[in-house]
């Protein structure tokens, strides 16, 4: 049996009399919900209950209360799920946008230049596949496909754009009749349900006569549905009793926090604050808050430590295993990064302890905030602060001078059903 889980596993055999049996590794399962916004969910505090089932499962696992992301735009975050590197080592800075080749907004998606995953770090599908699993994935968002290097290491992986999460998990269940028991199985499920246009799920949604009110109803009612369907699927493949379950988000969104709606050229914290709570039978049984600061560059390493993946690659993450047994880490510089489409220009956050600070290349500025006092970035401290400013700054030009891994970069195709599907998901220069 794996690593950390076998320990637990021979000492509950211990206390019950019984010797421990051979097992097969658990099952995994990576479920990240796209666009998901941490202070919407009643796990999180929010005033009004939106996910009961994360609640439920909140309370068997560790809940991550500074959990950051790694860019407020799916592609890079993603990718950094899938290799624990970030952004500026990986890569993949560029997403699906309809923007033109000067970068402004042309209401047509010309000249779009996108990042492909460089095949010279290991993803964590291809981890979990070398070391006997069957693979399997599932996404909804338009820049998670094999076109860009996600499939990799996945016996079965389907795009399907704009699917809710219902029919996604038919096609997880369909696929998972067919497996072999005495393999354990990884399943990712990349779900863009709480993405926009926000449809009006019933029975959550409530008409609201001002546009902003309206737009987080349709947000909410996102949530309550796709929160419905994970307990529905969870059930069907019986995850609740000995799986390893990650839940986490990609980036949130914003409802005018700072001026604007969506998951704009930004990085303040209704963006890059996210959900992540870490389910592992026998090991956070009692559930556990925790209030360090971690990232999305944490989920492979921690993953590959708790279930005792063997391979090596160059990662930019650290097992959480420490703080799931009641420990710390080192102190250490987390990163954000938001690139423009097609122009050499980008906003960085690095977070250290309860600082952020966040660094316009446009303009050559930087603001910073008390990310445990001020979690949504509402009051720049950066004129009171000059001291921590130049030590954040230190970390923040190493990182920007970091040379990144050759990711490929490839010219997105025009046309009209790309045109639309940008638009409905907010990404078209028409938009807001």
């Amino acid at each position: 049996m794996p690593l950390v889980l076998f320990l637990f596993a021979l000492v509950a055999a211990s206390c019950a009399g019984d010797e421990p049996e051979a097992e097969r590794p658990p099952d995994v399962a990576v479920i990240l919900l796209d666009t998901l916004r941490k202070d919407f969910l009643d796990l999180y505090g929010y005033e009004r209950e939106t996910a009961p089932y994360l609640r439920s499962l909140g309370e068997r696992s560790a809940v991550f209360d500074r959990a950051y992301s790694t860019s407020s735009w799916t592609a890079p975050a993603t990718a950094t799920v899938m290799t624990g590197l970030f952004p500026q080592r990986h890569g993949v800075t560029l997403g699906y946008n309809a923007y033109g080749k000067e970068g402004e907004a042309q209401g047509e998606p010309e000249a779009s230049t996108l990042s492909k995953l460089p095949g010279e770090v290991s993803t964590i599908g291809e981890l979990f596949k070398a070391n006997g699993y069957q693979t399997f994935g599932v996404a909804s968002n338009v820049n998670i496909s094999g076109e860009r290097g996600f499939d990799r290491g996945f016996e079965r992986f389907h795009t399907s754009v704009q699917s809710n999460a219902r029919k996604l998990g038919d096609t997880i269940a369909a696929w998972t009749a067919e497996r072999r028991p005495e393999r354990p199985a990884f399943w990712y499920l990349h779900l863009n349900d709480v993405h926009k246009p926000y449809q009006k799920r019933d029975p959550w949604y409530e008409k609201k006569y001002r546009a902003n009110e309206d737009k987080i109803s349709r947000y909410r009612s996102e949530i309550s549905y796709v929160d419905k369907a994970l307990k529905e699927l969870a059930t069907r493949l019986g995850w609740d009793d000995d799986t390893v379950i990650v839940v986490i988000a990609d980036h949130g969104e914003e409802f005018q926090d700072h001026g604007n709606s969506g998951h704009l050229f930004k990085l303040y914290g209704e963006l890059v604050n996210v959900p992540m709570l870490i389910r592992a039978p026998g090991l956070t049984d009692s559930g556990m808050r925790i209030d360090g600061a971690v990232s999305l560059i944490d989920v492979l390493p921690t993953l590959q430590d708790l279930v005792g993946l063997e391979g090596t690659s160059e990662r930019d993450g650290t097992s959480l295993i420490p703080l799931l047994q009641g420990g710390a880490l080192p102190e250490r510089p987390l990163f954000a990064h938001r690139r423009k489409p097609n122009i050499d220009e980008a906003i960085w956050a690095v977070i250290v302890d309860r600082w952020k600070l966040i660094y316009f290349e446009d303009g050559d500025r930087f603001e910073l905030y008390d990310a445990v006092k001020d979690p949504l970035d509402q009051n720049d401290l950066a004129d009171s602060q000059p001291d921590v400013i130049e030590r954040l700054r230190g970390h923040l030009e190493v990182a920007r001078k970091t040379e990144r891994m050759a990711a490929e970069e490839h010219v997105m195709d025009g046309g009209q059903e790309m045109l639309d599907h940008l638009r409905e998901m907010g990404y078209a220069g028409d938009d807001e």
